[in-house]
């Protein structure tokens, strides 16, 4: 018998407002283009061009994206929305094209040919469908490429600190499993 496996966020092509000012892109009176190809694994699934038009012309501030995703054609344009901020400056938002709600990343899942809000779409992350088998495995994947991403002049106080994690997210899946089986009645008595 064959499971289902909930498509997330994470699978699916992102734009986020995040990355985008992180890159200079959301900057007053300018239209800037952006260029972007998505891969999942080996594979090219979309080649899309990001044009964020904050120019004070007629046409609004708008965030344009065209070019191909999964073998469709995509051209679509969603409105932004300037925030004011309790201390000065303004927070972006994009206008979702199905909710009318603001948000800050448009998704457009396999096979979609609109990119639409998280909420849009109703995907959640994959932190809202894992068990607690993949979470700790998860975050044993982490520790270990947290570890292996360390300096060689880091703090042995560091070292030791995310070892001891891993030992204690090793321990929890020893207990998970045990209790697992125990459940079933496998314990081997």
């Amino acid at each position: 018998m064959a499971t289902f496996r909930q498509l997330t966020v994470e699978e699916c092509i992102s734009i986020d407002l995040v990355e985008l000012k992180r890159q200079d892109a959301l900057c007053d009176g300018k239209t800037i283009r952006l260029p972007r190809a998505f891969c999942r694994g080996a594979d090219k699934v979309a080649e899309i061009v990001i044009e964020v038009d904050l120019s004070n012309d007629g046409c609004g501030r708008c965030l344009r994206i065209s070019g191909t995703a999964y073998g469709q054609r995509i051209n679509q344009q969603v409105a932004l929305v300037a925030v004011p901020m309790r201390f000065g400056g303004h927070k972006w938002f994009i206008t979702c094209p199905r909710t009318g709600g603001r948000c800050r990343r448009l998704i457009l899942p396999p096979g979609a040919g609109t990119f639409l809000s998280v909420r849009g779409w109703s995907v959640p992350y994959i932190s809202q469908v894992v068990d607690i088998f993949d979470r700790t495995h998860r975050a044993m994947r982490k520790i270990e490429a947290r570890l292996a991403r360390l300096s060689k002049y880091a703090r042995s106080y560091t070292r030791r600190r995310l070892r001891q994690r891993l030992r204690e997210r090793d321990l929890l899946l020893e207990q998970l499993v045990a209790a697992r089986m125990e459940r079933f009645n496998l314990g081997g008595d």
